[in-house]
């Protein structure tokens, strides 16, 4: 007698991959190989016409809707990488990266949308930050060393008016990868405008001490403004100065050292008095008043 097959109530079944014929998948493993050449290359058109190519000759293929997803982010395509990461996370929502990728998309179309935005033209309530929140948060389940995941999870916490939870996510994408900068600068400005100077300061100042002297401009910006808040003008003007050490054209630097030296009642030098960083002749340089 043939064998009786019991469903149990309310058991679905594993949902299975449909066949590929060889052929099929060897012409998309040969578009996606040549994505992944260009990629390296970072020659993005190129690496996103051959993923193209890849998911045109077999849909499933999540690795190429992946790849093209980084493409697109690296070409600040949001919406493209949107649609690319959320194919691949259709297929395969166990990857963390491809849930990572899914969230900064939506995270920067969302950014986005409120650069456009004016006062009289607010955008409409959405609920973007909800859902990069979510990938972010999977993709930190998935693989909780991605750093990169945490600084964007904290970026959506400091976004969605929870600073507690956005510190945290800084901090620990910090301890993660204590070469990144942009953390640094966000934990650091997240604490500023709390007026939280003294903590604002200690992040600004860690980031001095892990990374390199030619990324520092931006910290050493906001120690600067850290000291200035804290009525530390000496430490302030050594900072901005540090600044400009690093970056003569930084329009903020060379304010906020004119607003120090207006308020001690000197006479703030011109800009151009840092041509001489320019034109590598510091030891010539005289500081001009106008």
């Amino acid at each position: 007698p043939g064998m009786l097959e019991i469903e149990v109530e309310g058991e679905r079944r594993p949902e299975l991959r449909k066949f590929v014929d060889d052929a099929t998948l060897d012409s998309s493993l040969g578009h996606l190989a040549v994505c992944n050449r260009a990629l390296v290359a970072r020659q993005f058109e190129a690496a996103i016409a051959a993923c193209r190519a890849a998911t045109e000759a077999w849909a499933e293929n999540h690795l190429a809707w992946y790849a093209m997803a980084g493409a697109h982010l690296a070409r600040q395509q949001w919406s493209e990488a949107r649609t690319a990461a959320e194919r691949a996370v259709a297929l395969r929502p166990d990857r963390a990266m491809y849930q990572m990728y899914r969230g900064i998309a939506i995270y920067e179309i969302e950014r986005q949308r409120d650069r456009r935005a004016t006062p009289g033209n607010a955008p409409a309530a959405n609920d973007d930050l909800a859902l990069a929140r979510e990938s972010f948060m999977t993709a930190l389940q998935l693989a909780p060393g991605l750093w990169r995941a945490r600084y964007y999870l904290g970026r959506v916490y400091r976004d969605l008016d929870d600073p507690r939870r956005a510190a945290q996510q800084l901090t620990l994408a910090i301890l993660a990868n204590p070469r990144y900068r942009s953390s640094y600068i966000a934990l650091a400005e997240l604490y500023r405008a709390r007026a939280l100077h003294d903590q604002a300061l200690a992040v600004a100042l860690l980031g001095t001490a892990q990374l390199p002297a030619t990324e520092t401009a931006a910290l050493w910006l906001e120690a600067g403004m850290a000291y200035d808040a804290k009525h530390a003008e000496e430490r302030a003007t050594e900072a901005f100065q540090r600044v400009l050490a690093i970056d003569p054209d930084d329009p903020l630097a060379t304010r906020r050292l004119a607003e120090i030296a207006q308020r001690r009642g000197e006479r703030p030098t011109r800009d151009a008095r840092w041509d001489c960083s320019r034109r590598r002749e510091a030891i010539d340089c005289r500081l001009r008043s106008p």
